[in-house]
């Protein structure tokens, strides 16, 4: 047994294995041996189940069509992409065969390839369309999960491994441990607490669970000796933010104080990790809540391909974390990547002329509004910007054409800003068209649509259309107007009690006629229940000034 002790401790301190709470030779040997038995028990299920797969050095050695055909056995893996003419891939080769040995010592399910971009991998690495080498992607089942920006180094990767697709808590058994979390670039959470506490202990892996993967670490701390050196988080829970957003407005440290409850704990996380001002992306875009304030500059985070622009990106945030750090209480606040999100400023109201310029854009939101804030950026510009939406004195923004002058139309044209009046307001019946010009069954039935808002000119009903590559449906009317393609039509009764009914029978002008007349609050003056034109020969009115019709088709023979 000592022997044998010998060879898994020298395994250990070569690889950096983590080792049992105990420390007897008998829990160690029988620790380790577990481990060496699955390692093992890997390296013979890849032979057995992947006969066709290249293994070289613990790494899956891939090529277009082993890709393809094999992907899918693997519960989680790490895939390198290279290329024989990339130095930096060169120089990185020998960490990564060395990473992959110990991880298959932590955990076995977890695997590592390789695929060359310059040879037999070229069609699979334009598919997934890699920028540029060296690239590692993460891929879940055969599926592409995530792109891994974080630290080259064996100890960040193994760590990102173990935690992302292992349990969604690790245990510090050290000091050692604890300063490695709290040292960690892309922040953690740690809880300190008496191994008893199994409630809380419960409380914070279901969360961890939760937030698995945004991008933090859950650790947690029961070593009573390891608790006495860190007493100030003893029976507390602690986020560290992430180093890239440090700044002198707020501690990287922040601390649980409010009763424990999974939710609460849930999303004061959340809060944390984000900061007063975080990188709003694609990926992450969901965590922020409104009211948001979302500054729109380029943003270039790549301190190994571009160090200075990186840094210039950081300096702006701080520029604007005084104002973040003022209103914090009343309001939450991003930067987002212009070049990303260029859809999302036109939709704010932003010429693309603007969103090309080097200055900074704002815009804030608040549930489905948006604001656009114009002005000549500074700090204390922002801060009035912000004064201005808490303070209620900023329009919201509506896509919209100018209001139109409909007098002699038979159809009315409906801009953003007119539709609640034209809809709810007109004590009328209403059908609507939501259309766009370049739609050509748009195109194609637009002179029905004409004709029938000629053929209702007497009748107490409005014909609207409204363009809506020009408009947009005001965010408290799009709950009744769910407008999913183009042409789209509803009819609303003008009582307002009633909800608007969507159209879909044939774009012809009979079916469109008959509809409005089943709809319809008042019965037509000027068609019949076949959808006929009523022959009128005469109309007058009585004593009261209203119109009596007399018509020679609805007359009864003698």
């Amino acid at each position: 047994m000592k022997i044998l002790l010998f060879f898994f401790l020298l395994s250990y301190v070569s690889g950096n294995l983590p080792l049992p709470s105990s420390t007897s030779d008998t829990a160690m040997a029988n620790y380790l041996t577990k481990m060496w038995t699955g390692y093992h028990r890997t390296l013979e299920i890849r032979e057995e189940q992947m006969p066709a797969m290249n293994i070289k050095k613990d790494i899956i050695i891939f090529n277009d069509e082993t890709f393809e055909d094999h992907i899918i056995e693997f519960d989680a893996i790490l895939i390198f992409f290279h290329g024989k003419h990339c130095d930096k891939c060169n120089d990185y080769m020998a960490e990564y065969e060395d990473t992959a040995k110990d991880l298959i010592m932590y955990e076995p399910h977890i695997s590592m390839g390789l695929m060359d971009c310059s040879g037999v991998g070229s069609r699979t690495c334009s598919r997934l369309r890699i920028p540029r080498m060296p690239w590692f992607k993460l891929f879940k089942q055969g599926q592409m999960d995530q792109d891994y920006y974080q630290s080259r180094n064996k100890k960040s990767m193994i760590k990102f491994m173990r935690n992302f697709f292992g349990s969604p808590i690790k245990k510090l058994r050290s000091v050692a441990d604890v300063e490695d979390y709290l040292q960690e670039e892309e922040g953690s959470v740690i809880a300190f607490f008496n191994k008893k506490e199994t409630e809380l202990k419960e409380v914070y892996a279901k969360v961890a669970q939760d937030l698995h993967e945004i991008g933090l670490y859950f650790g947690y701390v029961t070593n009573a000796t390891t608790r006495v050196q860190y007493k100030q988080y003893d029976n507390k829970i602690i986020v560290v933010r992430s180093k890239l957003l440090g700044s002198n407005f707020e501690n990287r440290i922040a601390v649980y104080n409010d009763p424990l409850d999974q939710v609460t704990l849930h999303n004061w996380i959340i809060k944390q990790q984000l900061g007063l001002m975080s990188f709003r992306t694609r990926d992450n875009e969901f965590l922020f809540k409104h009211p948001l304030t979302v500054i729109y500059i380029n943003v270039i985070l790549d301190f190994e391909y571009a160090p200075q622009a990186t840094i210039n990106t950081l300096k702006m945030r701080e520029l604007f974390m005084k104002t973040a750090a003022n209103y914090s209480s009343q309001m939450n606040f991003a930067i987002s990547d212009k070049k990303v999100y260029r859809t999302e400023l036109r939709n704010c109201g932003y010429s693309n002329e603007k969103i090309t310029e080097y200055r900074p854009l704002i815009c804030i939101y608040n549930d489905e509004d948006r604001f656009n804030m114009k002005m000549n950026f500074d700090s204390e510009a922002f801060s009035e910007a912000v004064d201005k939406f808490l303070d209620g004195r900023v329009q919201r923004y509506l896509k919209t054409e100018p209001v139109p002058d409909n007098n002699g139309k038979d159809v009315l044209d409906v801009v953003s800003t007119t539709m609640e009046e034209a809809v709810y307001n007109s004590g009328r019946d209403i059908f609507i068209l939501f259309y766009k010009p370049d739609c050509s069954h748009c195109s194609e039935m637009m002179p029905t649509w004409m004709e029938l808002g000629k053929a209702m000119v007497k009748e107490e009903i409005d014909i609207l259309r409204m363009d809506m590559k020009a408009n947009e449906i005001p965010p408290e009317l799009k709950m009744e107007f769910q407008v999913k393609e183009y042409p789209t039509m509803f009819f609303k009764p003008a009582d307002p009690e009633e909800h608007a009914l969507q159209y879909v029978g044939k774009r012809s002008f009979r079916p469109l006629l008959q509809f409005v007349m089943s709809q319809a609050s008042q019965e037509l003056r000027s068609w019949d229940w076949r959808g006929r034109k009523k022959e009128v020969e005469e109309m007058e009115e009585d004593e009261e000034g209203i119109i009596i019709e007399n018509n020679t088709n609805n007359k009864d023979e003698l």
